[in-house]
């Protein structure tokens, strides 16, 4: 089971030692990111209840804030987050407990990350 506390691990590359423990490594420098969440059993309607669960009049990230149907059916969601580490703070403290309120038991999906070279707005 991934989770979202995994995906900052994850997209750092950062290393772990024989029983999970993150390694000491050098602090990385924030990095702009963008982080794209598609699920094929997301919906309009699931997308508004979880956002009047979290609350969100704005973006999460405080940048950007996409969603819509993705061309394969199903919700698909891109934002715009100051780090990794932020975004994954989310969905690991607001976003996923929200799921489980809305009564969603699968797997949440896995999130993409990239960093942003430029954003207009």
């Amino acid at each position: 089971m991934g989770g979202f506390a995994d995906s900052a691990d994850a997209a750092h590359g950062a290393s772990l030692d024989a029983i999970g423990n993150r390694r000491s490594e050098p602090k990385e420098e924030t990095m702009t990111v963008a982080m794209l969440i598609d699920n094929p059993e997301g919906s309009q309607e699931l997308y508004e209840k979880l956002r009047s669960e979290i609350g969100l009049s704005q973006p999460a990230g405080g940048k950007a804030h996409i969603a819509g149907p993705g061309p394969d059916g199903g919700w698909r969601v891109i934002e715009v987050w100051d780090s990794i580490e932020e975004a994954s703070a989310f969905l690991r403290d607001r976003f996923a407990p929200a799921l489980r309120a809305a009564g969603v038991t699968a797997e949440p999906p896995q999130p993409q990350f990239w960093p942003v070279h430029n954003l207009m707005t």
